[in-house]
């Protein structure tokens, strides 16, 4: 598996303050996480993930934006201790966005 590393730390994020029911959102755009996945030969991403406060497990998923629109993986449940997960890069990983745009085709993401 070829993937892709970076430190997500010297991202962007969002949280909704929304408690317990919360979202915790994510962005990079450094050009290491940008591109052609697919004709870069990346077929995934695998990261180090830790719930440190708070209630866990929570569901951690990717998504990715791009002229196919919005996709998003199936989630993956993130408890206390660091520990290592892996997201496949395949058509069948990830989920349209209904109305987020783009030509729905996750080749195009």
């Amino acid at each position: 598996m070829h993937s892709i590393s970076g430190d997500v730390r010297d991202s962007s994020h969002f949280s909704d303050g929304g408690g317990s029911n919360g979202k915790w959102v994510m962005w990079n755009t450094q050009s290491q996480w940008t591109g052609d996945y697919t004709a870069a030969g990346v077929t995934g991403i695998d990261l180090f993930a830790n719930v440190s406060s708070g209630t866990s497990p929570v569901d951690m998923r990717l998504a990715f934006n791009g002229p196919g629109g919005w996709f998003y993986s199936d989630p993956q449940s993130v408890g206390s201790g660091w520990n290592s997960y892996s997201f496949a890069l395949t058509d069948t990983a990830f989920t349209y966005t209904s109305g987020s745009g783009g030509t729905g085709s996750p080749e195009a993401a």
